[in-house]
């Protein structure tokens, strides 16, 4: 493991923001340690990916319907698939483990390698 130093201000981080690798591990281990995995999973689980876009979508919806001070009602339809594609994400995400590593904190962080 070398010296280099990671910007992370987010929960548990130091006063200071800059971390060495150890210290930033330490707190994503203790923190995070379950969530990682399952956010580094569904970056690459279709169903995840689909959901996402469809939240998205429907995210643009409302604003768009917002401008024009109108309401958006999600339809049966949409609803339905939202639904089974947030199940089958839940089902992707859990199928694998694995122990995350210091890239996918920094990934899952928002962290930057280098000093604040």
């Amino acid at each position: 493991m070398s010296h280099t130093n990671i910007c992370y201000t987010g929960m548990g981080a130091l006063e200071r923001g800059n971390h060495t690798q150890k210290e930033f591990l330490d707190i994503m281990e203790k923190r995070y340690k379950r969530l990682c995995p399952l956010y580094i999973k569904s970056l690459t689980c279709t169903p995840c990916k689909k959901l996402k876009k469809q939240f998205t979508d429907e995210v643009k919806k409302q604003i768009q319907y917002k401008k024009l001070n109108k309401t958006y009602k999600l339809s049966k339809k949409k609803d339905t698939t939202i639904q089974k594609l947030s199940l089958k994400c839940t089902q992707c995400k859990n199928k694998t483990r694995r122990k995350c590593k210091l890239n996918d904190y920094i990934a899952f962080s928002g962290a930057e390698v280098g000093k604040c």
